[in-house]
């Protein structure tokens, strides 16, 4: 949260946290962008995780900005191995 909070005060702009499980909680979006309209192009979701923040800014028309996670070393091992198959689904699409 406090990340999000500084982004929006470095950047004068709106920041949405969700809290239902992404990739299929856009709702919640539309909720806090009413005025939007599709394609989502003044929307831009950023996050470090492709089957989930990436995919819902795709499959929303929105502007995706895929970052680095925070703190990999802190993660449960699940999402280590999910974060293995991410990479390797980006390794087979780049070509």
């Amino acid at each position: 949260m406090i990340q999000a909070l500084e982004f929006s005060a470095k950047f004068n702009c709106k920041v949405a946290q969700v809290t239902k499980s992404k990739p299929f909680n856009f709702e919640e979006v539309n909720k806090i962008f009413p005025d939007e309209i599709t394609p989502h192009k003044n929307i831009v979701i950023i996050g470090d995780r492709l089957l989930t923040d990436i995919l819902l800014a795709n499959l929303n028309y929105c502007v995706s900005i895929k970052v680095d996670p925070c703190s990999p070393e802190s993660e449960p091992n699940i999402i280590w191995l999910v974060r293995l198959m991410e990479d390797y689904i980006q390794l087979i699409t780049k070509r």
